[in-house]
């Protein structure tokens, strides 16, 4: 009865207070991802950088005497994930 009264007075019936909170959030579109093929040299100075790196790597503000790297900027890679650095791959490029 009382629901049939608030619906008519077109009243909403109050949310408990302990109720939780509803966050929308902005849909965001995936960010592109796709692998280079590197020939990183053993006396490279990014194949030394990425030996001691640990998770992603911020390619954009390296700066480096690199042949590879010179590659990763030119391929409009801004960050990534390297692979295994015995191997001639940087994974997940972003």
């Amino acid at each position: 009865m009382l629901a049939t009264m608030l619906k008519w007075l077109k009243i909403a019936p109050k949310e408990p207070e302990n109720a939780p909170a509803v966050v929308k959030m902005a849909a965001v579109p995936p960010a592109q991802v796709h692998t280079i093929e590197l020939d990183l040299r053993p006396d490279d100075p990014f194949r030394v950088y990425l030996l001691g790196a640990n998770g992603v790597v911020e390619i954009d503000r390296l700066k480096l005497a690199s042949p590879a790297l010179n590659r990763l900027k030119f391929a409009l890679c801004t960050a990534g994930l390297p692979g295994r650095v015995d191997r001639p791959a940087f994974y997940a490029c972003l």
